[in-house]
């Protein structure tokens, strides 16, 4: 049509192509939630998310966070990368997780953890994550050290 407008047919209504945000803006928000014990715990803010775990799980994840509050008590509780987090100025400073066998330390820094693994013989690390169980904790000397070295990263 010389001059004139081109009409584009729209896609039939159905699921949104992969790859593709949805158009409704409230379907954007991301969103995770963990299986632990049977029940689905949405991740809101790390006392949320503790309250649905089992005891044992939320005694030691709360601990975690406890060496991390006292370190840092300007941080903040919220959520980073989907998983609760202390934050600090916006930006993560350490999370936590539970998984089915086994608990997670997140410092959200590779460096960190490389800093640390000396001290973490026996644990299972990977660039990010430090893993850990119930019966066997990180102990309190390396999550001071954690906590202050990503500290160290976030002021600098």
């Amino acid at each position: 049509m010389p001059g004139g407008r081109v009409r584009v047919p729209r896609r039939a209504p159905g699921p949104p192509r992969r790859g593709r945000r949805p158009s409704d803006p409230a379907a954007r928000i991301r969103t995770r939630s963990r299986a632990v014990g049977g029940t689905i715990v949405g991740v809101g803010t790390i006392g949320d998310y503790l309250a649905g775990l089992e005891a044992d799980q939320r005694a030691a994840l709360q601990h975690v966070v406890d060496v991390a509050a006292r370190l840092a008590p300007e941080a903040e509780e919220g959520t980073s990368y989907g998983m609760p987090a202390l934050r600090l100025d916006g930006r993560p400073l350490v999370g936590v997780t539970a998984a089915a066998k086994h608990l997670s330390l997140f410092p959200f820094s590779p460096a960190v953890v490389e800093a640390v693994a000396p001290d973490l013989d026996g644990f299972s690390l990977s660039k990010g994550t430090i893993r850990f169980t119930v019966e066997r904790q990180v102990p309190d000397a390396v999550l001071e050290r954690v906590v202050a070295l990503r500290l160290a990263e976030l002021r600098a």
